[in-house]
């Protein structure tokens, strides 16, 4: 059994991350936690955020200066600007649009490297499955992935939710707008996108979306993937669980990071930011480029099976 109290900064060494992620597998102790660079790794038609405000603010008319896309603050609030200009139902008919494009469900998705990885983490096996997938898109392609290969989906989009008998939970924590009628009871009427929304989840006391999400991380190791690190909301749910529900007693899981993605970062700002993240519980992993993130998973996978 893997000893999770030691302090964080052991846990940098990647055999020790590998052993640990391979552990938690085993004992479905694995959560996790997905953002835009996953469904975008499934096919080049998925915009990534620039690209949905971008189109969303063409659409609207609204103004936007691509020189500031680089800052997720100046996306919210130019999305914030389209929601304005729209009613309820139409603005999240235009996201929606925008998401999926000309996007089709087809055979050519399921040879999606990381989607196959991410796969063979959350589909049972004896060597272990996660638990719970949380992931902050609004797209289905993950459920439609997972149905199809037979593993029986729970998905969460409303909260709170009572459980049922599934393979996986996947939690919408900030809105689902799926694509496949079968989905579609799952549908929300918002999703967190806005400036405005963003920070009203982010300061919420009583948000039932953030006690789920600060639950499974109390109660598991998470593994965030295709996710910037520089989520101030995210961040704040990892501190307080590292600091206020576990009370620093063991680390709450691992970021991984594709230091392609971060050319411009000297060696300093990545070890500012790997000390910053090891203050809420929050072991940074690195993987050369993109290419590596599915044989990394599949790595914890094959550990888990030798255990």
């Amino acid at each position: 059994m893997t000893n999770l109290t030691q302090a964080p900064e052991t846990y940098l060494d990647d055999e020790k991350a590998l052993s640990t992620l391979a552990d938690a597998l085993q004992r479905g102790q694995l959560v996790l936690f997905l953002g835009a660079g996953v469904s975008k790794a499934a096919s080049r038609k998925i915009p990534t955020w620039v690209d949905l405000v971008t189109e969303c603010c063409q659409k609207k008319n609204v103004s936007f200066d691509a020189n500031k896309a680089a800052s997720n603050t100046y996306l919210r609030k130019r999305i914030e600007e389209v929601e304005r200009k729209c009613s309820e139902e139409e603005y999240l008919a235009l996201v929606e649009n925008a998401l999926y494009g000309n996007v089709k469900y087809d055979i050519s998705l399921m040879k999606t490297d990381l989607f196959v990885a991410l796969g063979s983490l959350v589909m049972n096996s004896l060597r272990g499955a996660a638990g719970a997938v949380v992931t902050y898109n609004f797209d289905d392609l993950l459920e439609w992935y997972l149905c199809y290969h037979g593993v029986r989906v729970e998905i969460v989009s409303k909260f709170p939710a009572l459980s049922s008998r599934a393979d996986v939970r996947v939690l919408h924590p900030h809105g689902f707008l799926p694509r496949l009628e079968r989905f579609r009871g799952r549908r929300t009427n918002e999703i967190v996108f806005s400036q405005q929304k963003y920070e009203a989840e982010m300061t919420s006391q009583v948000s039932p979306r953030n006690e789920a999400q600060r639950a499974l991380l109390g109660c598991n190791v998470g593994l965030f993937v295709g996710l910037s690190g520089e989520d101030p909301h995210i961040s704040s749910l990892c501190e307080k669980v590292y600091n206020g529900i576990i009370r620093k007693e063991r680390i709450i899981g691992f970021q991984l990071f594709v230091d392609e993605s971060n050319e411009v970062e000297s060696d300093e700002e990545q070890r500012e930011r790997t000390d910053y993240n090891l203050a809420r519980g929050i072991v940074s992993l690195h993987v050369e480029k993109y290419e590596d993130v599915p044989e990394f998973l599949l790595s914890i996978c094959r550990r888990a099976a030798e255990l």
